[in-house]
């Protein structure tokens, strides 16, 4: 079984059964990077990829819900309904050095779509952030997951991660001005950014994890720890929706 390095996660309200919002994401470049081969609702696809229509694949997500499409190099992407209005995109990166050319490809100007937060991360900060495991007195343990949730999405974003964009909405939220005050305040991030996106790239590659989490968590208390959610304050702070975003995955 292929373990994956490294993750980007999509939430968007653009849906791929759609023809038009299909054939603006998956293009020529996504094509050329991942370089699909087969396609399924199931996360070891089947179904020959090439040669095959737009428009059936688009109708094959529309009528299931769920859609994994395996690409050459062992890369994996999955289109699922996250809310009754947010899709989320999954793409599965073998190797960690793949992911630049993914990451390059998320934040072209002509690759965005109608999304509200694009992360990207190591297997490792993830499970930091948000695995949980209950030790039993018997020996066993039991392991679970926390502030990843469809609902509890409605209750606060996910976090900051190492790699992170905010849409449209989150911008409007926050005020650009502040977004880009963070320039002044976090000389040391790489930042993207255009008329509908703001985003920026923490070093995780010569600093420890430990440091990376670091500024994660000072980035949110200078935009707000409130909205974005971390293990550590939970029962500390009272973690908020944003409300132009709440108001349209209800």
């Amino acid at each position: 079984m292929t373990e994956f390095k490294y993750k980007f996660d999509f939430y968007t309200f653009s849906n791929i059964s759609d023809l038009s919002v299909f054939n603006e994401f998956i293009g020529e470049k996504f094509r050329r990077i991942v370089k699909p081969k087969a396609y399924d609702t199931v996360d070891h696809p089947s179904i020959d990829f090439e040669g095959v229509e737009n428009k059936l694949i688009s109708d094959f997500y529309s009528e299931n819900g769920d859609l994994f499409i395996q690409g050459e190099n062992n890369t994996l992407v999955w289109f699922h309904l996250f809310t009754k209005n947010i899709h989320k995109w999954t793409f599965y990166i073998e190797k960690i050095i793949s992911s630049k050319t993914v990451r390059e490809f998320i934040v072209s100007k002509e690759n965005q779509t109608n999304f509200i937060y694009i992360t990207g991360y190591r297997e490792e900060e993830y499970d930091l952030k948000h695995s949980s495991i209950q030790f039993l007195e018997n020996g066993g343990r039991i392991e679970g997951a926390l502030g990843v949730s469809r609902q509890e999405f409605r209750q606060y974003l996910p976090g900051i991660y190492s790699f992170t964009i905010f849409g449209s909405e989150i911008i409007s939220f926050f005020n650009r001005a502040k977004l880009e005050g963070m320039k002044e305040i976090f000389p040391n991030l790489e930042y993207f950014e255009s008329e509908n996106y703001f985003g920026f790239q923490i070093d995780d590659e010569t600093q420890p994890l430990e440091t990376v989490i670091q500024i994660q968590k000072e980035i949110a208390k200078y935009l707000g720890q409130e909205y974005f959610f971390d293990r550590d304050l939970v029962g500390i702070v009272d973690f908020k929706p944003i409300p132009t975003i709440l108001e349209k995955i209800r």
